[in-house]
């Protein structure tokens, strides 16, 4: 998930015109990505755009974003991408409806595959299934689905735009009526992160997850580096975990939110995650927590854990979601 109104708020900046050049938004797009530390380092911010923005690919091709979709990166506030076999993307912004319209169905390459159909009185668009290989097509339209409600669009593949819909009609349950996730996002929700990061995919210590950082070594070295990991606190077993960034006038901070079986193992855990930042290092870089977070503070409520941890290195969020830093790991052999 990622909040660009949040995050300009946060560094001052202004959304860009509808008709922003190329320069301007590739500018806009910058500044939002990256910043500068004190020794002029760029320092990752965090974000990981939606996919059909396009910002993936090379070159950007800013221009031509809009003619073909009929809206661009300076429109959308919010986007959260969803990682099922088939991601799914739900952005909010300020979409003109005509625009897409007029874009999407006089595209000069796709515009004559272009399928319209009605659902639940929501307009939607489907491109067929075709070329896989048809890398001129970024983001790839076929076999996807677009709908527009409001200040929301959803991008799908064909056969979940129709539940999307559903979806935002309230007409169908969506992870919000999933207290595990609502307790998670309640957590977050309490905090002005501007990009977070939602599972219930938990990862035991283990061998597979140093490997996960992006560790090069041998089996040997791996065996000693698992072992060296059992001999540190660790937590217990939970059942998810979120986390998020922001940043207010103290610096950059993260957000972790833990979800628990009961509130006997939050507690637990409250006590095992000081204790784990206090005595364990970051895989990659081998640093300390204690020496890259500067203020933690840790609360418990019922079996959610909430931690808010400091840090001068901004990279502190983007390590824990995008390098699988191990700094969550539990010992799946430990008893609440």
């Amino acid at each position: 998930m990622n909040d660009y109104a949040r995050l300009r708020e946060a560094l001052g900046l202004s959304a860009p015109e509808a008709d922003a050049s190329m320069e301007e938004l590739d500018e806009y797009l910058g500044r939002l990505m990256v910043t500068e530390d004190s020794e002029g380092e760029l320092i990752p911010l965090g974000l990981e755009p939606a996919r059909i923005l396009g910002l993936w690919r090379f070159p950007l091709g800013f221009e031509t974003f809009r003619e073909q979709w009929g809206f661009a990166l300076g429109d959308v506030e919010q986007d959260l991408s969803l990682f099922t076999k088939e991601p799914i993307e739900v952005l909010r912004g300020r979409f003109d409806q005509r625009s897409i319209d007029d874009a999407l169905r006089s595209d000069a390459t796709y515009g004559d595959f272009v399928r319209e159909a009605t659902h639940s009185q929501v307009a939607y668009y489907t491109w067929p299934e075709r070329d896989p290989l048809d890398f001129l097509d970024l983001p790839v339209r076929w076999g996807h689905g677009l709908a527009t409600q409001g200040d929301f669009l959803y991008w799908a593949p064909s056969g979940q735009i129709e539940r999307m819909i559903d979806i935002g009609l309230g007409n169908e349950r969506s992870l919000a009526d999933i207290e595990r996730y609502r307790l998670l996002a309640e957590g977050l929700g309490r905090f002005d992160v501007y990009a977070a990061s939602v599972t219930d995919v938990t990862v035991p210590v283990s061998v597979a997850a140093i490997l996960m950082t992006g560790v090069g070594a041998t089996a040997e070295q791996l065996e000693t580096m698992e072992a060296e990991l059992r001999q540190q606190t660790l937590l217990l077993p939970y059942e998810g975990t979120a986390t998020g960034v922001g940043a207010d006038d103290r610096g950059f901070y993260t957000v972790v939110v833990v979800v628990h079986p009961d509130e006997q193992t939050a507690k637990k855990n409250g006590t095992r995650l000081e204790a784990r930042i206090d005595e364990g290092a970051t895989n990659r870089f081998g640093v300390r927590w204690n020496a890259v977070i500067s203020e933690l503070d840790v609360v418990t409520e019922g079996r959610v854990l909430i931690a808010r941890m400091y840090s001068d290195d901004t990279k502190l969020w983007y390590n824990l979601v995008v390098r699988k830093e191990p700094l969550l790991l539990f010992d799946d052999s430990a008893q609440p």
